[in-house]
């Protein structure tokens, strides 16, 4: 599994109010197309803001290995995250279906956005190479968003392109 922990994504304005103790990472606009397509095609990306290293979920203090990168964009209707992970073993990573909201079994990528900086309520989203989409408002998986994700294997890593239509969330 790959997780991004200790990121912080916040409102431009609202800098210094957050927790310095957690990385941030700034959004970039774009007016170029993005197609969810699990590569990093679009020379959007070459500009957007990145985010990572990322350190272990269970020791704070130590990097995580293998490494995993974060770029973020956003235009008029979205929020686009292109995640990069490496995989030193991707003859073992799992494709697995799943239906909607089902955990999305096998290798997958699990992300909680805090888009109010409160630690408390949150977006989880979850999901895998073989489809698999699961989305909550804090544990309320009946809760859903309109979102498309799309991941390519490689021979040494992962890459995940996720769309999120900003319209959609609450």
């Amino acid at each position: 599994d790959v997780r991004i922990d200790d990121l912080s994504l916040t409102k431009a304005g609202n800098q210094g109010s957050a927790d310095q103790r957690y990385p941030f990472a700034f959004a970039k606009m774009t007016r170029e197309k993005i197609t969810v397509d699990g590569a990093l095609r679009e020379s959007a990306w070459k500009r957007a803001g990145k985010a990572g290293p990322f350190v272990t979920i269970y020791d704070n203090s130590q990097v995580a290995d293998p490494k995993t990168r974060v770029k973020i964009l956003f235009d008029d209707e979205a929020v686009y995250f292109g995640i990069e992970a490496e995989e030193p073993y991707p003859g073992k990573v799992g494709t697995r279906k799943s239906d909607r909201d089902a955990w999305p079994r096998g290798s997958n990528i699990e992300m909680f956005l805090d888009t109010d900086n409160d630690k408390d309520s949150y977006y989880q989203l979850a999901c895998n190479l073989g489809g698999g989409l699961y989305d909550s408002l804090k544990k309320d998986k009946t809760w859903n968003t309109q979102w498309r994700a799309k991941g390519k294997l490689g021979r040494k890593s992962w890459t995940w392109r996720l769309k999120f239509l900003s319209k959609t969330w609450p």
